[in-house]
């Protein structure tokens, strides 16, 4: 089992940073939280890694969690999204989330 400064640093490596839910995790938790977030958030699945993100940071921008939404949009990037897809996520997808007429756009 690893300690949690040693889950930590591989999360730093790994994100850039620890975002601050995962560091508030106990450390009795935190190895077995952490392998899970990998294998959902990071693990390929059959929905392409770029759009499992933009999809969390259009529900993200929705629910207004700010924490929620750098890391979906951080991973969203790592992941290949250009600053337009970013942009659709935050602004249309949190219009159709949140019931809101979306703009006519030329997209």
């Amino acid at each position: 089992m690893l300690k949690k400064n040693e889950v930590l640093r591989e999360i730093r490596e790994t994100l850039g940073s620890v975002p601050e839910f995962l560091a508030k995790i106990p450390e009795s938790s935190i190895e077995q939280e952490w392998e899970l977030l990998k294998r959902l958030e990071l693990g390929e699945t059959a929905i392409p890694n770029k759009y499992k993100e933009l999809m969390g940071l259009g529900i993200a921008s929705a629910i207004h969690c700010p924490y929620c939404i750098e890391f979906h949009k951080e991973a969203a990037i790592s992941f290949g999204a250009g600053e337009k897809e970013i942009e659709e996520a935050r602004v249309r997808w949190k219009d159709i989330l949140s019931n809101r007429p979306i703009p006519k756009t030329s997209v």
